[in-house]
């Protein structure tokens, strides 16, 4: 048994030993899955940008977690969460954006909410009827990262994708009643822009216009450029006559705002900045009339302004010089008094742009020189009737003989009162009315009595000579006594007619005829 055991040990092979590993490959599969998620999560966190922070107004159509952020309509965040301010008053907002947002995101980037909106243009946001409400943001210039902003309600007036100029226009003539937001500013009859924005100021008092003017057409603009509105039909009385301007069918449905630079103005080769505050005109004529402003001002002192408003032209042979710029002037007496002074004030003006080609060349004050000593050499005012229809006055300037040489011109305040004269129509009206008071001053009741007195006498004479009458009866019987008398001198007459000297030489008797007798 021993040696069969043996046998048998020796026959057997002496088992070889391997290493087991100590790790299964079964493990494997979780820290891949754990690499795999590691991975993905921070690629997640790399793509994502900074975490900010809104301001809203509200929180209508905005929903945490599904409202989006965009920029130029692709997706560079969402509202994470919604929460109200400390007082209550707004929503705070935080919005978790994108990486490729994070250079957007500078203190000159613009957010406003994107809500379906109805104007004269048409409908914008419509897409927002079906999708929800949306933050758009508008790119910032490069700088430093800004994680804090206001949501804006509208949408900013210069996009990036737009360009244009935006100026604003103050209305001192409260011509609200005549534009809207969306009406369109014209240049040339052409639209080149629209009102985006108004707004009343109550520390001014008057309604501002925010306009856009768009690219290219903003090149158009300069800063002396005026506006003035746009009624699309216009009529003024002159002397010349009636005046009518009727412009393009969508001006004169809508309305609007015209620009342009005037005749005698040359373009400011400066740019004009954003947001250049302009003034708003009524008419193109009062942008007109308020461009001069190198003028010379004087006193016009008259026994009725009766006719003559501000504004009113100031001619000298025909040419407008000038405007009258307060009728009357200063008619309300400072203190408690009030003399009824026998004579009105009007002041006006001659503007040097009116007069010289290139006024800014010129001086006022040599220029007020050269008119007193025309006014020295014989230039007088008068007023004259502008339109008979109407009755309105203009200021007429005429040359008529030298002031006297010691005569000096008086100041009111510190203008000079210009020389006045009646007007023709003017001294004819004194002259009717000196004749009138001459008559009146006759002493008609006296006479109209002696009249009636004569009168009476004469219907008495008259009555003396009826056929019953005395007088009558012996008028009658002279009568033809006299016809008597003339038949008795009737041959007579016809004598003297055959032979003018029978008188002297007596007539000659006429033969009685011989009668011829007949032979047989």
């Amino acid at each position: 048994m021993e040696k069969i055991w043996k046998k048998n040990m020796v026959q057997t092979k002496q088992a070889k030993k391997r290493r087991v590993s100590s790790i299964s490959i079964v493990w494997l599969l979780p820290i891949f899955a754990i690499i795999i998620g590691a991975w993905m999560v921070y690629s997640h966190v790399s793509s994502q940008g900074p975490v900010i922070h809104l301001i809203l107004q509200d929180a209508d159509g905005i929903e945490a977690g599904k409202t989006k952020i965009k920029a130029l309509n692709v997706d560079i965040g969402t509202i994470t969460k919604l929460s109200f301010n400390k007082d209550y008053s707004k929503i705070k907002a935080t919005a978790q954006m994108k990486k490729i947002a994070t250079k957007m995101l500078t203190d000159t980037a613009v957010l406003w909410v994107v809500s379906p909106h109805i104007s004269k243009d048409g409908i914008t946001g419509l897409s927002t009827i079906l999708t929800g409400r949306y933050i758009s943001l508008q790119p910032g210039q490069p700088g430093p990262l800004q994680t804090k902003f206001k949501v804006k309600q509208e949408a900013p007036l210069i996009r990036p994708d737009q360009g244009g100029t935006s100026v604003i226009l103050y209305d001192k003539d409260n011509l609200s009643y005549k534009l809207n937001i969306g009406d369109p500013i014209l240049y040339n009859g052409y639209t080149v822009g629209k009102i985006v924005r108004s707004q009343f100021d109550l520390a001014l008092g008057y309604t501002k216009y925010t306009l856009l003017i768009n690219k290219p057409y903003n090149k158009l603009l300069h800063n002396n450029s005026v506006f003035w509105t746009s009624s699309g039909f216009s009529m003024s009385l002159t002397p010349n006559g009636a005046t009518v301007n009727v412009s393009s069918l969508s001006s004169l449905l809508m309305g609007g705002v015209s620009f342009g630079l005037l005749a005698h103005n040359k373009p400011d080769p400066s740019p004009v900045k954003q947001n250049t505050v302009f003034k708003l005109y009524t008419t193109h004529d009062a942008a007109k009339k308020d461009s001069y402003q190198k003028s010379v001002y004087f006193i016009l002192q008259v026994d009725d302004s009766n006719g003559l408003k501000a504004g009113a032209p100031v001619l000298y042979k025909g040419a407008r010089v000038g405007t009258v710029v307060s009728a009357p002037y200063k008619l309300l007496s400072e203190n408690k008094t009030f003399n009824f002074p026998s004579k009105i004030s009007v002041k006006f003006k001659i503007d040097l742009g009116r007069v010289f080609q290139d006024p800014e060349k010129v001086n006022v004050d040599e220029f007020r020189q050269q008119v007193l000593k025309a006014v020295h050499n014989g230039l007088y005012a008068t007023l004259d009737t502008q339109s008979l229809l109407t009755g309105e006055l203009f200021v007429n300037l005429v040359k008529g003989k030298p002031l006297k040489k010691k005569q000096k011109l008086v100041k009111v305040d510190q203008y000079y009162v210009f020389p006045s004269k009646a007007n023709s129509l003017d001294q004819i009206k004194n002259k009717v009315n000196t004749i009138l008071d001459k008559i009146s001053k006759l002493p008609i009741d006296k006479s109209v009595k002696e009249l009636n007195n004569t009168l009476v006498q004469l219907q008495k004479t008259i009555n003396g000579f009826s056929p019953n009458s005395s007088a009558y009866s012996e008028i009658n019987s002279s009568l033809s006594k006299f016809n008597e008398t003339l038949s008795d001198l009737n041959p007579l007459i016809k004598q003297l007619n055959r032979k003018p000297n029978s008188l002297i030489f007596g007539s000659d008797k006429n033969k009685d005829p011989i009668p011829v007798g007949s032979s047989k």
